[in-house]
């Protein structure tokens, strides 16, 4: 999906409360863009949205800042997460992109991490 301008930003609710351990960016090469490929994203910021719970804050988390590379050989970039935290929503803020002012295009996003349990025991 195109974005207005060099920056925006996409939010993501998942099905399922997870730790996520990464997300994916993926952009097609320049070969299938006829070399032009300035409206891929660039710098990015990933964050975690607290689910409801008294001891979290109300405002998204910071798990990272990256940089999406076009000159990169992987098309699809995977980028590590590293928290302690579950969470429900993921927000990708997108800061610019590789030299178009008028758009940004986003072709794929994944977000990847490992479910919490429902059921906790208790080891006493």
């Amino acid at each position: 999906w195109s974005m207005s301008g060099m920056n925006g930003t996409a939010g993501i609710y998942l099905s399922k409360e997870i730790y996520m351990t990464s997300v994916t960016i993926e952009h097609p090469s320049a070969s299938v863009l006829l070399d032009d490929i300035k409206n891929a994203p660039q710098d990015f910021r990933v964050f975690g949205m607290p689910t409801d719970s008294p001891d979290l804050p109300d405002e998204p988390l910071l798990l990272g800042q990256f940089k999406y590379n076009i000159h990169s050989e992987q098309k699809a970039q995977k980028f590590p997460l590293e928290t302690d935290r579950p969470f429900h929503t993921v927000i990708i803020q997108f800061l610019s992109n590789w030299g178009n002012a008028d758009f940004t295009d986003i072709y794929r996003l994944k977000v990847s991490g490992k479910p919490v349990s429902p059921y906790v025991v208790d080891q006493e």
